[in-house]
């Protein structure tokens, strides 16, 4: 006969089993995932040109620089510009003292405006007489051999002009020279350099300031022949700033050096590159990007779509019915943006955001970008 304790465990037994079946059986379906739809963004695949492109680092260096010197000797007078400063056609960059060329244009006036009043005189004087002589001689009452002296002595005093017109050469030549002692840049620049101090005595043809013009700037790399075959004058070029971040700017080949490096059997290209919010500097460092290879016409997909699973590539697309379809794909060319695949058609919608979270067959709804 079973005892009372006996019963009592049976019972407590019996409860137990009840209650961990019932929890088992509650946890399951808890754990159970709800058929919910997955919110996805998609691109279509579409046919384009794919480029691969080969990047070759250069500087930036400025297409004009004039070195500027003062065509006469002397001691500066002022200096009006520092290294950096922005100049303009006609700005004064320097002067010298003009005294000394002052007082030689005023010796060499001086010359010219007398001996020009003493040789017109002479000549006045020698005209009159020639036609006194004349008249007497047609009247009869000069010979001819005073008229052959008047005659003379006109001819004379008009060859005496010569002389005035060297004095009037001497005497522009020392104007332009006070002139000289203006020195003004040629170009709109930059100052790149300065080697002049005011108070200092400076030789003519000795470099003064240079300035350079910073709104046409050129890059020159050096490319292989491979690719020098792939290229012309005029073409654009992709540019990368490194100083600006990594800012993309356009160049134009301006020249293709017709002959490789006897060493390296490169070609020189330049590149020039408009610069008018004078952002870019001289000596910034860049990277050209030269299409290396392109295709026309591919059928291509974001990036961004492209999956990979035990090394093979596959996408996510959107079928009609609204769900999720995993497909094997094979890849080809890709750019920064787009890689070129088949296995596909054009137009299919291939998921670019979400389709880590997704598995084959589920229900998706596309949500605009």
């Amino acid at each position: 006969m079973m005892t009372y304790y006996g019963r009592l465990i049976k019972i407590v037994a019996a409860t137990l089993l009840v209650f961990v079946a019932a929890s088992v059986t509650g946890c399951s379906k808890a754990s159970e995932p709800a058929n919910q739809i997955k919110k996805v963004k998609v691109a279509p695949a579409v046919l384009t040109t794919i480029g691969k492109d080969t990047e070759f680092a250069g500087k930036l260096t400025p297409v004009t620089e004039t070195v500027v010197s003062a065509k006469i000797s002397g001691k500066v007078k002022q200096v009006n510009y520092e290294v950096g400063a922005a100049v303009k056609v006609g700005d004064i960059l320097f002067t010298l003292d003009q005294a000394e060329v002052e007082a030689q244009y005023a010796q060499a006036k001086a010359a010219y405006e007398g001996l020009k009043g003493q040789t017109q005189l002479q000549i006045d004087d020698a005209q009159e007489y020639y036609d006194k002589m004349l008249e007497l001689y047609n009247a009869g009452g000069a010979a001819k051999q005073d008229l052959d002296k008047a005659e003379s002595q006109l001819t004379s005093a008009k060859l005496a002009w010569s002389q005035v017109e060297q004095a009037e050469a001497a005497m522009n030549l020392a104007s332009l020279q006070v002139g000289n002692t203006v020195v003004t840049t040629p170009l709109f620049g930059i100052v790149a350099a300065r080697n002049v101090e005011k108070g200092e005595v400076i030789s003519a043809g000795i470099p003064a300031f240079t300035v350079i013009d910073i709104k046409n700037l050129l890059v020159e790399v050096n490319i292989p022949e491979d690719l020098r075959l792939t290229i012309e004058n005029g073409q654009t070029v992709a540019l990368q700033v490194k100083a600006l971040g990594n800012k993309e700017i356009a160049g134009t080949i301006k020249s293709i050096g017709p002959d490789a490096d006897s060493k390296t059997h490169t070609y020189l290209v330049r590149i020039q590159v408009e610069n008018e919010t004078q952002e870019l500097q001289p000596d910034m460092l860049v990277k050209a990007a030269f299409p290396k290879e392109t295709r026309q016409n591919v059928l291509a997909v974001p990036n961004e779509a492209v999956l990979i699973e035990n090394d093979l590539p596959y996408v996510y697309i959107v079928s009609e019915e609204g769900t999720a379809q995993k497909v094997s794909v094979k890849t080809g060319l890709s750019d920064e943006k787009m890689t070129e695949i088949t296995g596909l058609k054009e137009g299919d919608l291939v998921m670019i955001e979400g389709q880590s979270f997704v598995n084959d067959g589920d229900k998706v709804q596309i949500v605009k970008s």
